[in-house]
This record gives structure tokens, sequence and C-alpha cells, in this order.
């Protein structure tokens, strides 16, 4: 399951969408709560400046590539260098050099196009006067529907607070298997959000009071991720290991963290997680 973009009550948020060709005129969008009244409705966004072409070609595993114009291109932005299609995030950049966080997986001519085809638009706080869950943003470009992607405004937002320290206190060899190109930050973010699926299921996700309780699962989300594509014996002996580890970290978290999943400001008996609705690991 997917999690939803999420404003904050009284503060707002920004929410966003990407296409998968750069649109070639104007981005709307309309956002609806739970009941299907309407937040916002037919609102212009932003859509992302990077609209240039690649100078020089550029062959396969390349980590770097120069463009003709760097507007609207820093570091952790995304875009496409197409024909063939591949999508890319910028690094860091130094004029019109842009080192990506992954090298190339494809050969690209000189002069082919670069895009970022990102629209985003900024919910103010009156707008979201109202906590709502279940919501959507519906996207429009020149008019016509696009996509739709999931909102919801909470009282108590639920940030990562993981760091990478989080993650070399539970296992410091991690240093010497990682490949340089990995994007740590990137990959905090996936496990954090990995994690908040997982206990989806289990009640609102981003309705809980605390956050910082959950640091030590997510380190361990993340060692599972890195070795979850791997092949070999011993990399499914720890891909099971440490599974089996965050599980444990996750369910105590739970069971100590409260929960307001109805977003009254009380937690109600019914809301408590215990040991009778926490799911055990065995260890």
């Amino acid at each position: 399951m997917s999690l939803p973009q999420h404003l904050l009550r009284d503060v707002g948020g920004t929410i966003s969408a990407e296409f998968l060709t750069r649109p070639s005129s104007n981005v709307t969008v309309s956002v609806y709560k739970h009941d299907g009244s309407a937040v916002v409705e037919d609102k212009s966004c932003t859509l992302s400046s990077v609209d240039t072409t690649l100078d020089g070609a550029h062959v396969e595993e390349q980590c770097s590539i120069s463009v003709s114009n760097a507007t609207g291109i820093s570091g952790g932005t995304t875009f496409w260098l197409r024909s063939p299609d591949e999508h890319v995030t910028c690094k860091t950049i130094v004029g019109t050099i842009v080192e990506l966080w992954e090298p190339l997986m494809y050969d690209h001519a000189d002069g082919i196009t670069v895009e970022g085809t990102t629209a985003t638009y900024t919910i103010s706080a009156s707008d979201a006067s109202d906590e709502f869950w279940d919501g959507r943003a519906k996207w429009y470009v020149d008019g016509t529907y696009s996509e739709m992607t999931a909102v919801e405004c909470t009282i108590y937002p639920l940030p990562r607070r993981t760091v990478w320290k989080d993650v070399l206190a539970k296992h410091r060899q991690i240093t010497d298997e990682l490949d340089d190109n990995v994007n740590i930050e990137e990959a905090l973010d996936v496990a954090h959000e990995d994690m908040l699926t997982d206990i989806g299921s289990k009640g609102r996700c981003r309705v809980f009071t605390g956050s910082a309780e959950f640091s030590s699962a997510v380190a361990c989300m993340f060692l599972v991720n890195h070795y979850r594509p791997q092949t070999g014996e011993e990399a499914q002996r720890m891909y099971d290991r440490w599974l089996g580890v965050y599980a444990a970290e996750r369910d105590k978290a739970l069971a100590v963290v409260p929960r307001d999943t109805d977003q009254d400001g009380r937690v109600e008996a019914h809301e408590v997680l215990s040991a009778r609705n926490v799911p055990l690991t065995r260890a």
C-alpha cells in the first residue's frame, strides 16, 4: 500500500505529482477530504523548471552529465533524460556538470531532452484547518484529468528521526558493504516509509504522538532493504536476521507509543495497543 502525502493541521504543506512526460502547459489540482468536501479546487501548480538538453554524448556507467542549462537543478532534484527514458537524481552540481547518485543505465546522445515533470502545490495553514484522512488530490493537465494521489491532514506527524549513526549502532560493518553511490539519506527515507507502510495496517500510521521510539525499527529496516536484493546464503541469513530484529523493534515501539486514530485529542482504551493486538515474533 502507498502512503498519502502529509499535511499538518493549521500548518499545511506541499503536495506533488510526477508525470511521465513534461506537461506542455498548465497543471491544476483539486484536493478533497474523505467525505468529498473540497479543501481547494482548480489551483494552479508550479512545474519543475528543469527544461534543458544534454551537452555532449554520454555513455552507460557515467556518474555525471553535462547540461546546456542547469536552471532548477540542485542536490536531490529528480528529472528525466529522454531517448531512452531514464530517471536520475542530482547528487551535487558545479556549473552545468551534474553528479548523479547512480551511474547511467543507458547511452544518451548529444542534445537529447532533459526535463523535470514534477508539479507541486503548497496548501496554506488556513486551508489545512481541519484534520482529514483518506483524502485525494486530483491533478489536471490543460483541464483534463491526469491522475489522483492520496492526501491526509493530521494533528500528529511522524517524521523520520533515524540518522546514519542509528544504523551504525546496529551493524557497524555496513560501512564496508555499501556501494559509494548509495544515497544514505534517501535510503533512510525509504526505510522510514516502508516502516510506516508496515504499521499502517495496525492503525493509522501517521497519527502516533511519538516518533523517536521508531528510530531503532527504521534503522533495522534500512538493513533489511540492504540485504533483500542480494543473493547467496550469507546474504539470506543476514536478511532473515534483520527482518526478525526489525519486527521485534517495531512491535516494542507499537506497544508503548500512544495513538489517536480518530484524532479527537484523546487516546481511548480501544486505541491502546497491547500484547493482545500486537503480533508476536519468535526470537
